[in-house]
């Protein structure tokens, strides 16, 4: 009996040994532990830091971690400390620490995809931006619920909002300053641009009555924009088909009543064939960029433009410096038929290098222009260069006092500039006269090809 009575006495020692174990914050940290690897199993993949499975349910089950178990074990793990100093929790720090990369990789993952979408917003149609803007938002909202504290993340989701608002007042002022830009003004032919840009219009209304959209389009006007192009070519290189590019200008009902149109940067396609003419008949288009504007700017839409001053402009100055040049280098030659040439020469002497300078300036804006904005660097060619070498005869001395050598000043012999530009002296009449001619040319005809 008293045996007995020894035996149930230990294990009743055990017992309460065992439930004083049990209630220290050591213990108590261990099953809160074991409640967290049971909860993220199959979901936060502590040997990778990543997170799998459907967002909703991982979501789900990082709320109810964040306002329970973590908070638990984060107390419980300072209370250990301070109560069990040699209480080994370095497996829970460590599993802690890589549920937080976790959380951070996948909250990355997010934000780039925010990120990705906001660099690209000034490439969408206007018509997809707030549908953009909304899924940036959404992909910074689910970041920032895999991590609260991500600041990058949460200073984009902060600013998002104002950042659309700019986006769509930036652009609506684009569409208020945009201008229909009219006729290539330097069209090469064959063709008339009036003719050719009604030609299109016709074939783009006999497209519309195809359609089958909700909102059907409505082709406005069309403008010539560059000169006639190789798009296809057989085998020997002779080219089969031409395009023709240009701009076109549509609008939806819905556009309409916003006083807003599409303009479409496109090429008309002629017939497939051998030695086909740069010419009607369409059979198709290319398309190019998009950009909008007010529909009222449009003048085949009662609206008005300024498009095309710049080039009427620069043909005249072209034009009438090109003639002034032509009488200045060729006065010798003209004053053989009409001698009072050289007295009128005389008191305009001092616009030669003023004359010089503009003609080079022009010739070169001209140029650039022709071979950027509308891919064309020989139209006004000729003018272009007998006006850029007239320019240089006529400014010859400042142009040589620019590219000198400050030590070779009085060695005007050993001036490159000026033994390349003297060399053209002689030729100085012939040049002044070629002048003239393509200046009257291209005040004329100017627009035609090379002219």
């Amino acid at each position: 009996m008293k045996r007995y009575a020894i035996v149930l006495l230990t294990l009743l020692l055990a017992a309460g040994l065992v439930a004083a174990q049990d209630g220290t914050p050591g213990a108590k940290l261990d099953q809160a532990f074991a409640s967290l690897k049971e909860k993220i199993a199959d979901k936060i993949l502590l040997y990778n830091q990543n997170i799998i499975g459907k967002d909703e349910e991982n979501l789900a089950l990082i709320k109810e971690l964040d306002a329970g178990l973590l908070p638990k074990i984060a107390k419980l793990l300072k209370q250990v400390k301070q109560e069990q100093p040699d209480y080994d929790t370095s497996e829970i720090e460590d599993a802690l620490s890589k549920i937080t990369q976790a959380r951070t990789n996948k909250a990355d993952q997010f934000l780039r995809k925010a990120n990705m979408i906001l660099d690209a917003m000034e490439h969408y149609q206007p018509n997809v931006k707030a549908e953009k803007f909304a899924e940036a938002k959404k992909q910074l909202k689910i970041a920032l619920q895999y991590q609260p504290e991500n600041k990058e993340a949460r200073t984009l989701y902060d600013t998002i909002d104002e950042r659309e608002k700019k986006t769509f007042a930036d652009m609506e002022k684009a569409i208020d300053e945009a201008k229909w830009p009219g006729h290539y003004d330097n069209f090469a032919g064959p063709g008339d641009p009036d003719q050719l840009a009604a030609s299109a219009l016709e074939w783009f209304r006999k497209q519309e009555k195809t359609q089958k959209k909700k909102k059907p389009d409505h082709t406005v006007a069309v403008c010539v924009r560059g000169d006639w192009v190789s798009m296809k070519r057989n085998l020997l290189g002779e080219t089969i088909q031409w395009g023709l590019p240009v701009w076109a200008a549509c609008y939806n009902k819905d556009e309409k009543a916003k006083d807003m149109a599409r303009v479409f940067s496109l090429t008309m396609l002629t017939r497939e064939e051998k030695g086909v003419q740069k010419a009607p008949p369409w059979t198709g288009v290319a398309v190019g960029d998009i950009y909008r504007m007010r529909l009222s700017h449009i003048p085949a839409a009662g609206g008005t433009t300024s498009s095309g001053s710049f080039g009427r402009v620069y043909r005249l100055i072209l034009a009438l410096g090109s003639i002034l040049a032509g009488i200045m280098l060729a006065q010798k030659f003209i004053a053989g038929f009409w001698p009072p040439i050289k007295e009128i020469v005389a008191k305009i002497s001092f616009l030669h290098v003023i004359l010089g300078a503009v003609l080079i300036a022009v010739v070169v804006l001209g140029f650039l222009r022709n071979l950027i904005l509308f891919f064309s660097p020989i139209a006004d060619i000729l003018p272009q260069v007998f006006a850029l070498v007239a320019g240089v005869l006529l400014a010859r001395n400042v142009i040589v006092r620019l590219l000198s050598n400050p030590e070779q000043e009085q060695k005007p012999a050993a001036n490159p500039a000026a033994a390349i530009i003297d060399k053209l002296k002689p030729l100085q009449v012939m040049i002044g006269i070629c002048c003239f001619v393509f200046g009257l040319l291209h005040l004329i005809i100017g627009g035609a090809w090379l002219f």
